[in-house]
């Protein structure tokens, strides 16, 4: 039991630590992903339905047959022996030790997919509140500015890209005297 202890502790603080370099990962790429995905004008439909799909699919899947399998799978591996107190005891812990570990990883699962279903969200958002301004700016703007705007956008690919573009569009708002609809990200 000792034995097992000393093996099984690092492995799992190597996986907690895998996972959470991953998630922080996970998340700055789709950050990154938002105003791309808006700078193409486009929306990532695929990865939005792929996304669903695995939603719906997978967590009742998760919840409901995986976590029953498991707990029988552990029930069976760490007994629960009414005679030995201090060996129940045990084997309650590394079971909770490893329902907690399922649980982390769930967690991470289900704040990617949501990741994924804002990242979509807020691109089209971003994307809308851009056209709407620049339509508004339009009619005072030259034909050439219109384009460097629009290419600007098609080219972004940061946040401060985005904000580059959206100062110059309020510059020529406050020039013009108009008054703009606030960008989506400030």
């Amino acid at each position: 039991s000792v034995i097992a202890t000393l093996f099984i502790q690092p492995i799992i603080q190597l996986l907690m630590n895998y996972t959470k370099n991953f998630t922080f990962s996970a998340l700055s790429f789709l950050l990154d992903q938002m105003y791309l995905t808006a700078g193409k004008g486009v929306s990532e439909s695929g990865i939005s339905y792929l996304a669903i799909l695995a939603w719906t699919l997978f967590i009742p899947s998760y919840t409901a047959l995986t976590f029953n399998n498991i707990s029988a799978y552990l029930q069976s591996i760490f007994p629960h022996d009414g005679k030995d107190k201090a060996k129940s005891v045990i084997n309650d812990r590394k079971r909770k030790s490893i329902y907690s570990i399922l649980a982390f990883i769930y967690m991470v699962w289900a704040l990617l997919i949501l990741g994924l279903f804002i990242n979509n969200y807020a691109s089209e958002k971003l994307t809308t509140s851009f056209e709407q301004r620049l339509t508004i700016l339009s009619p005072k703007i030259s034909d050439q500015k219109y384009k460097e705007l629009k290419a600007d956008w098609a080219s972004m690919r940061t946040r401060k890209d985005y904000e580059e573009i959206n100062n110059q569009i309020d510059m020529i708002s406050q020039q013009y005297q108009l008054i703009l609809p606030a960008p989506f990200i400030k």
